[in-house]
């Protein structure tokens, strides 16, 4: 049996698998995703402030995310984050500690972060939440 998939942006429909993913125009950095055994929630950027020279603490040894106010909320599996020249790479979660999710990779130690999502309840976005670098070479 073949399956389907239908991806909808701005208006553009494309058929792939089993999964739909239908992007918000008014909320630009935020989609709604649905279906075929793929996660459900709001897919979450990381603060653009945090990825910045300066927005986050040097450690040389690790790269390290963090998503917070979790109380109440299932901690995203892993998270996806990108850096220089397209490296992309899924990194799992390594810990739940005080209501904090941490991410951590030794992945790419010579590049820089360009951008990290994750997905997650749509309900803690209307929280004080953060989704952040916390730590990475500098």
């Amino acid at each position: 049996m073949k399956k389907s998939m239908a991806i909808k942006v701005f208006s553009a429909v494309v058929a792939v698998g089993g999964v739909g993913i239908a992007f918000t125009p008014s909320v630009a950095s935020a989609a709604e995703i649905v279906g075929g055994g793929a996660p459900t929630g709001t897919l979450i950027n990381v603060k653009q402030a945090s990825i910045t020279s300066g927005g986050y603490s040097c450690d040389s040894s690790q790269w390290g995310f963090i998503i917070n106010q979790l109380k109440g909320y299932t901690a995203p599996s892993y998270i996806t984050v990108t850096w220089d020249y397209s490296n992309t790479a899924t990194v799992p979660l390594t810990k739940v500690t005080g209501g904090a999710a941490h991410y951590d990779t030794t992945l790419y130690l010579d590049e820089m972060v360009t951008s990290a999502t994750a997905v997650i309840a749509p309900a803690w976005t209307s929280g004080n939440g953060q989704f952040v670098l916390s730590h990475g070479p500098c």
